[in-house]
């Protein structure tokens, strides 16, 4: 899906109780990927890119990733969906809202 703006807007919470310092910030966007990666469905979708700013694998079940200001649910990550510590997590922005393992698809 091409965007020439994408608004997103996080609803992650930045602090939780086992994880003290732990921190997921959105490292990068690619609102118009015509040949940079391809998803597992082999398309040249967008995508965004977090990254775990902790040395700890942070659970990101239950937290939600969004591109509108007003419905900030928009996807919401399964149970088990992790982000490896200092690691990157590519979310597929292609409207399937759908995951294989650890690969994301967002609803939008």
């Amino acid at each position: 899906m091409m965007r020439t703006r994408l608004l997103l807007a996080l609803a992650l919470p930045v602090l939780t109780a086992p994880i003290l310092c732990a921190q997921v910030v959105v490292n990068e966007v690619s609102a118009s990927n015509w040949t940079t990666i391809q998803d597992n469905f082999n398309r040249n979708e967008d995508w965004i890119e977090l990254y775990n700013t902790a040395p700890i694998a942070v659970d990101l079940g239950g937290w939600y990733l969004s591109d509108s200001q007003n419905n900030n649910t928009k996807y919401q990550f399964p149970a088990g969906a992790t982000i490896a510590g200092n690691g990157h997590l590519l979310v597929w922005c292609t409207g399937r809202n759908e995951s294989f393992g650890n690969v994301h698809h967002a609803s939008f």
